[in-house]
């Protein structure tokens, strides 16, 4: 039987209230075989085309952090965190606003 995956879009949203973003990858999960892992490629000049004041070092250390979860190495860490645990703490629900 073929395994089931999930996935979650990674955006970066510099200014929220604005509601633009750009997509930069992909979470992939499938709890059947234990896997998680992060495709990140980001676009710097797409980046800074459509916002000119964003930090784009500060944007590239939270990335490099989704990776480092998904690989499950944490800094102070005694044991990694299993990959259902931590695709939770990467992924946010598409709108907070109630119904």
């Amino acid at each position: 039987m073929p395994a089931s995956f999930d996935y979650a879009v990674v955006r970066v949203v510099p200014r929220v209230e604005r509601e633009e973003f750009i997509n930069v990858g992909a979470l992939v999960f499938c709890p059947d075989h234990d896997f998680l892992a992060a495709a990140i490629e980001l676009d710097v000049a797409r980046l800074t085309c459509l916002f000119s004041d964003v930090d784009v070092e500060l944007v590239r250390e939270h990335l490099e952090a989704l990776r480092l979860v998904c690989r499950r190495r944490r800094r102070r860490a005694r044991r990694p965190l299993p990959p259902a645990r931590a695709l939770a703490l990467l992924v946010a629900p598409r709108s907070t606003d109630p119904p």
